[in-house]
């Protein structure tokens, strides 16, 4: 028989199942509406690194602005370099000198660098303690207590000169000099002394604790009138001098 022919079911096929609600999975966060997305493929494609940390997470951002870190005082304060006479002239006050090198430099110790040279002749010039920072009052004290007297004659334009060397390598931002003789010189200071002042930053005294002594070649040393510390107090103002001027430089 033909397929045309054949008779017609009249059962009706089932009908499928109502879809079932499925909870989300505790793990996970399902959206309710699909995210919005701005994908890009390419070279301009995003990462991983270029999505946003939840902000839980995230520490808070830095300023836009940080201020800058506060820089110590001690760094604008001015170092010191002393220039002790040691020739035989200077025998009977050698002592004192000695004790006002330590008191001056006590204003820099932990603060700024320190450094002493010893003189006397022609090839006797040497910088005896280092031109460096101290942190140890008592030691430096020690230090410049143990410096030795040479005796013999003076030569204080070599020790300048000398100076202008520790100066040239170290190139310290600001310096005080300070030259510790009668003034009596075999050679000269004019040259020495200029080329001293000529370094940014550096400021020249004379200190002269006995007597007799040559007030113009102290001046010489010193650049003015006003930096030539004489008499049994010239340290003690000397000393107060340099104070003012490191209060000055440190606000």
């Amino acid at each position: 028989p033909l397929l045309a022919d054949a008779p017609q079911s009249t059962t009706e096929p089932p009908h499928p199942p109502p879809p079932q609600e499925v909870a989300p999975s505790s793990g996970y966060d399902i959206p309710s509406t699909p995210p919005q997305s701005d994908v890009f493929f390419g070279p301009d494609a995003l990462t991983l690194s270029d999505v946003p940390p939840s902000p839980v997470d995230s520490p808070p951002p830095p300023p836009l602005n940080p201020s800058p870190p506060l820089q110590s005082s001690i760094d604008s304060l001015s170092d010191l370099l002393f220039l002790v006479d040691a020739s035989g002239s200077m025998n009977s006050a050698w002592r004192r000198h000695l004790k006002c090198v330590s008191t001056i430099a006590r204003i820099a110790v932990g603060k700024a660098k320190i450094g002493v040279i010893v003189y006397s002749s022609k090839n006797k010039h040497r910088l005896r303690i280092p031109f460096t920072q101290y942190s140890d009052a008592t030691m430096l004290d020690s230090m410049i207590n143990a410096l030795p007297f040479h005796g013999g004659v003076t030569n204080t334009g070599e020790a300048l000169f000398e100076a202008v060397r520790v100066l040239e390598k170290e190139r310290p931002q600001r310096v005080n000099v300070i030259t510790i003789t009668d003034g009596y010189s075999w050679d000269s200071l004019d040259e020495g002394s200029a080329r001293i002042r000529s370094f940014s930053g550096s400021t020249t005294f004379a200190l002269s604790l006995d007597e007799p002594f040559v007030r113009k070649e102290l001046e010489i040393l010193a650049g003015s009138s006003d930096c030539v510390f004489t008499q049994s107090d010239g340290c003690e103002r000397l000393t107060q001098t340099i104070s003012r001027g490191r209060e000055s430089e440190s606000t």
